[in-house]
């Protein structure tokens, strides 16, 4: 096609028209394939635990119960478990943004010597990270930190 034929109204309109319906329908299908297992497993936790073991569940429960929620919620470990997830999270980011604007202040000085230095080393270590063994023995040999609160806050606040 030339830029002539492309300036054309009648061929010009064609495509302002094609293009938004097949985008729609392309974005339809990504958007049913994307929430498909979210409703599927939402579907499966409010069906009967023992006809949930059959399988063949779709989009909605066939023996419609709460059982499930009721168990989980009388639990006190959920509870824990929550309140673990969400002051990790809180403390976590609340360390790395105060790390992490101290470190990006210091390297944007152009005067400080050894910027060069520690911003590749900083890069370095994310692209080549010890891997899991090396990190538990660390946790639990080296700082004593098995079973413990702070294996979660200090390994990521000190994380690149």
């Amino acid at each position: 096609m030339t830029n002539a034929s492309y300036q054309n109204p009648k061929i010009r309109k064609h495509y302002d028209v094609v293009f938004p319906i097949v985008n729609t329908i392309i974005l339809i299908v990504l958007m049913f394939v994307t929430l498909y297992p979210v409703i599927n497993t939402v579907a499966y936790s409010f069906n009967d635990g023992t006809d949930a073991l059959k399988g063949g569940i779709g989009l909605w429960p066939r023996m419609f119960s709460t059982n499930s929620y009721s168990t989980i919620l009388r639990d006190s470990a959920v509870y824990r478990a929550a309140w673990i997830s969400a002051s990790k999270t809180v403390i976590i980011t609340i360390l790395n943004l105060f790390w992490t604007s101290m470190l990006a202040y210091t390297l944007t000085r152009k005067e400080y010597v050894l910027r060069k230095l520690i911003t590749t080393m900083l890069v370095l270590t994310m692209y080549i990270n010890a891997g899991l063994i090396p990190n538990y023995l660390l946790i639990s040999r080296t700082l004593h930190l098995r079973n413990t609160y702070w294996v979660y806050i200090i390994r990521s606040a000190a994380s690149t």
